[in-house]
């Protein structure tokens, strides 16, 4: 049996998925995609979706699919541009070589805050898969960026502003301690585009007992990543 046929019509499809995202920014319902790619079985556009997200071309953001990063990057690249997500991917580089820690950047997607790159220490905490959206609330990466959103926001993703949120905003950095599997903490600083938060940028060390000086070290490496991603 000639598997071409089959191959080029998989391939013809995941370009209509693209597409799709492409010209819809907000995101793409997976009944719309069934329609765009000629109604296609739910079972073999699972299939494809599954692997652009493997590739982290597609994601799915709650109930809908937008571009991932890695295509994003790529499209601006080949445009000859530096894209905001190339610029964040640098400054996560740089601070895991700063402080030889983990470092991730979490994004606030208008209704979710997502988890969208990450720069990881090999034998050092390992953040879940790009796009995910399954971290708790109280999550650091998360409560720093909700410390700056707005009411209807915050209500948005069923929250509130509580002291707790308060205090991060003043600070402008959020240091808190976490169980994983193992005690970890976490070290994270807001980042702001023309004065509207973006997301959070910041760093997870699999150690519950560091010193202070350390600690604050490690934090100023972070509030400048956070500032130099910052307009």
């Amino acid at each position: 049996m000639n598997k071409e046929p089959e191959i080029n019509r998989t391939f013809e499809r995941s370009l209509k998925v693209i597409e799709a995202c492409a010209q819809q920014r907000s995101g793409v319902t997976f009944g719309e995609l069934q329609d765009i790619c000629g109604g296609i079985a739910p079972t073999t556009l699972s299939r494809i979706l599954q692997t652009l997200n493997s590739t982290e071309q597609v994601i799915k953001q709650q109930q809908v699919y937008v571009l991932g990063q890695r295509y994003l990057m790529t499209a601006k690249l080949a445009l000859g541009e530096e894209s905001f997500e190339e610029r964040i991917q640098k400054e996560l580089d740089r601070l895991k070589g700063n402080t030889d820690d983990s470092a991730a950047y979490f994004g606030w997607t208008g209704s979710w805050i997502a988890i969208q790159l990450k720069s990881e220490v090999d034998e050092g905490f390992h953040y879940t898969t790009l796009g995910s959206e399954k971290h708790q609330l109280h999550h650091t990466f998360y409560r720093t960026v909700q410390a700056f959103l707005n009411k209807t926001e915050l209500k948005k993703i069923n929250q509130a502003m509580t002291d707790e949120l308060k205090q991060i905003k003043k600070d402008a950095y959020f240091i808190q301690l976490e169980q994983a599997k193992y005690p970890i903490l976490r070290i994270v600083a807001p980042v702001f585009q023309k004065g509207k938060i973006q997301g959070s940028i910041g760093i997870t060390i699999p150690a519950a007992k560091i010193s202070t000086t350390i600690k604050q070290q490690k934090l100023k490496f972070v509030q400048e990543a956070a500032a130099n991603l910052s307009s």
